[in-house]
């Protein structure tokens, strides 16, 4: 049986039905039925409960290591603009779920990235479970614990826009980036995204604009001299194309080193 591997909380909130879709880097072409499996890893929970003090959720509501419930894959579509009335819509690509049902006994496993195969044994154990799996509604605490972790306005539209920019859909990223700057006028992060986007409209002198600005609002902001220098390369500014582009590939450089001190 396949199987997708998903930290807790958001495990649980797709087994009992209030997440409808898990947000992935990359397509599949499998659908239909996936057993969906919870991550050892706990700290996006404890992120959460700590959020959610003073909601009434028990932390062995949460699983960790185990196969939960299964659920429908039913498609699986780039991020649009009709998507994102879905609050649990980010992108790139959303996968589409239905059909939520929760297992009597979790079932121990081991995860793995993307749609994975569970082992004979425990496929055996998850199909033996299936025909008294039960559609749960989710508690009213959950629903609490997850009003009180909403993210900001400002980072949906960021994680959006990131998505977007992943996709090369320049008019989405442009407009996202003007809704962004309207709660956030001097962010450099929506300065730099919207200069990519006018960039991919080959919209040149547009994006050195907002690139820019970018820069003067965070002069280490790598991608914003790195777009910034593909611009002047296509207007033809060879040697302010060269010098951006180096110091796009140091701060680059200096951005993995401290992740690998980290």
């Amino acid at each position: 049986m396949k199987a997708i591997s998903v930290r807790q909380p958001w495990t649980y909130t797709i087994v009992v039905g209030e997440k409808t879709i898990e947000n992935k880097s990359k397509p599949t072409k499998h659908r239909g039925l996936l057993a969906v499996h919870a991550g050892k890893q706990a700290n996006v929970l404890n992120a959460f409960l700590k959020a959610s003090n003073g909601d009434s959720i028990d932390r062995s509501t949460f699983a960790l290591g185990y196969v939960v419930g299964v659920v429908e894959l039913v498609d699986v579509v780039e991020l649009n603009r009709d998507l994102e009335k879905n609050p649990w819509a980010y992108g790139p690509y959303c996968w589409i779920l239905a059909e939520p049902r929760v297992l009597e006994e979790p079932i121990p496993a081991k995860g793995q990235l993307g749609v994975f195969q569970l082992s004979e044994s425990e496929s055996t154990c998850v199909q033996q479970q299936i025909s008294r799996a039960k559609k749960v509604s989710a508690p009213d605490a959950l629903l609490q614990a997850i009003e009180r972790n909403e993210s900001d306005p400002w980072e949906k539209i960021y994680f959006r826009v990131c998505s977007y920019a992943k996709l090369e859909r320049a008019d989405d990223i442009i407009r996202l980036c003007n809704e962004g700057l309207s709660l956030h006028p001097e962010s450099a992060l929506f300065f730099g995204h919207r200069g990519h986007g006018y960039f991919l409209k080959e919209q040149y002198n547009d994006a050195l604009s907002d690139l820019n600005k970018a820069i003067d609002l965070d002069p280490l902001l790598g991608p914003a001299y790195q777009f910034r220098g593909y611009a002047y390369e296509r207007l033809g500014y060879d040697a302010k194309a060269k010098a951006d582009l180096e110091i796009a590939e140091k701060l680059a450089a200096e951005s993995d080193q401290d992740e690998g001190e980290d």
